[in-house]
């Protein structure tokens, strides 16, 4: 497998081509109503922007005007009270901020001329950090100051999340593959959580961090899995063979702006009680929106169009 060398970030997302393919029930997941933010494009993927959604499918609202050029990336604040999110409106993908009204857009790094991308919230909401040419970054919110998080010259790091205990998750791969890793924001203290015989991308922390949710081609073709925080006890949550009995199969990549690929596939979340999972795959006649259990036994459909969907986050609940 090639993974992106350091000059071509973007490229590492090409490497995600999941859902080939188990007795799923068509039940509704769980009966309380929560908000996602997803990205919805035109079947050429060359126009997007970002939408809220109620579970039930209900309250599709479109936050923010970019025009012509898309928006993408969406991921919450642990409060949910902000947004961050990737965008070409300016041109260039830069990395913005957002109310969830779309309210307030602004973006956060105004100095890099490199191509930034996948930010997502510290546990405070007070830094994001994402990838840009091969490294992650951190960006305070408020002053704009920006510091390096990663530097290497052998591996190419990107698709980070952040736990509510600032442990970070994130991609570091090369051309021999890609693996989990696992940093602390402040101490900086790392390890490896995933082996080399495999690749694994784009994983998610669980709400209250005891558990991480990922991709893997560990049992053939690129499969949905959950580890816990150290590692351990590797399940699937569901085969492709499952979802490929209920028309959900691979998809395809959808060209963007600029000649940059992005592939709808990749990122999945949980709900707010880590019990529900939400994803978007292909159908015969478009990209949609679902939501499977933990357990993989229960799958539902959330979006029905002719065009696509995807990077569905579940919007977290906080006590007050």
């Amino acid at each position: 497998m090639q993974i992106a060398s350091k000059k071509h970030p973007i490229v590492l997302l090409l490497i995600l081509s999941l859902f080939s393919t188990g007795c799923i029930s068509q039940s509704t997941p769980n009966k309380a109503v929560h908000q996602l933010v997803f990205f919805q494009s035109n079947q050429e993927g060359s126009k997007g922007h970002i939408f809220l959604m109620n579970t039930d499918g209900s309250g599709k609202q479109q936050i923010g005007k970019s025009g012509v050029r898309p928006d993408y990336y969406p991921n919450w604040s642990k409060d949910g009270t902000k947004i961050t999110f990737e965008s070409y409106r300016r041109g260039g993908w830069r990395i913005w901020l957002t109310d969830p009204d779309g309210s307030n857009a602004r973006r956060l790094d105004v100095i890099g001329r490199d191509y930034e991308f996948d930010p997502t919230f510290d546990a405070t909401g007070t830094r994001v950090i994402y990838s840009r040419n091969g490294d992650l970054y951190q960006i305070n919110v408020n002053s704009g100051k920006t510091e390096r998080f990663t530097n290497t010259t052998n591996l190419y790091e990107s698709q980070p999340d952040v736990s509510i205990h600032n442990e970070v998750i994130y991609v570091a791969g090369n051309e021999d593959g890609a693996q989990v890793f696992q940093k602390n924001l402040h101490s900086g203290k790392q390890k490896n959580l995933t082996t080399k015989q495999y690749t694994d991308l784009a994983p998610i922390w669980s709400p209250d961090a005891s558990e991480i949710l990922f991709y893997s081609d560990r049992e053939g073709g690129f499969e949905l899995f959950i580890m816990n925080a150290d590692g351990s006890d590797i399940r699937r949550v569901i085969s492709n063979e499952a979802l490929k009995k209920h028309g959900i199969h691979r998809g395809t990549f959808l060209q963007l702006d600029e000649g940059w690929n992005h592939c709808l596939q990749y990122r999945a979340t949980f709900s707010p009680d880590g019990q529900w999972i939400t994803f978007s795959a292909n159908t015969d006649d478009s990209r949609e929106i679902f939501i499977v259990s933990k357990d993989g036994k229960s799958l539902r459909q959330i979006t029905r169009n002719k065009l696509h969907d995807g990077f569905p986050a579940f919007r977290p609940i906080t006590k007050k």
